[in-house]
């Protein structure tokens, strides 16, 4: 039960620490809504699997239990608001699914090692910086709501 909650607790740091980094440096779109959803989704199993093993079905609800308490976070928090979690809800769903499946994987199958799987975690990390700059616009529209 004590490694569940550390598996719990530890991607959620990690994404509040990436995800900070991430909207300081003004640069964020691909971080938010691709890599820290699919490490959100990745972590959990990989961790509370590693020592006892994990079933796919607790994997998932572990990965998904994850999720809610970050965006739960965000929204006590006043990070973020409830209608741009909504509208992003889809994308982090089917990227916390994937991390989760493949964090099962790792912990099950011969082919997705620990070795393997942080090399791919480097290299989705690497992926998803973005390349605004090489191709900054010289004229951008401010974007501007009221509610």
């Amino acid at each position: 039960m004590l490694l569940r909650i550390f598996a719990i607790i530890i991607p959620i740091i990690l994404a509040f620490i990436v995800g900070y980094l991430s909207i300081e440096s003004g640069e964020y779109g691909w971080t938010i809504f691709t890599v820290i959803p699919f490490i959100i989704g990745y972590l959990p199993p990989y961790i509370a699997g590693r020592k006892n093993g994990i079933s796919k079905i607790d994997s998932f609800g572990l990965s998904f239990l994850t999720l809610a308490i970050a965006l739960i976070c965000l929204l006590i928090f006043a990070i973020e608001g409830l209608i741009c979690i909504l509208m992003a809800l889809p994308i982090f769903a089917v990227l916390v699914a994937l991390g989760s499946y493949l964090g099962y994987l790792t912990n099950k199958g011969k082919w997705l090692n620990s070795t393997n799987s942080t090399i791919g975690m480097i290299v989705l990390c690497f992926f998803s910086m973005s390349f605004d700059i090489f191709y900054e616009s010289n004229h951008l529209i401010p974007v501007k709501t009221n509610i």
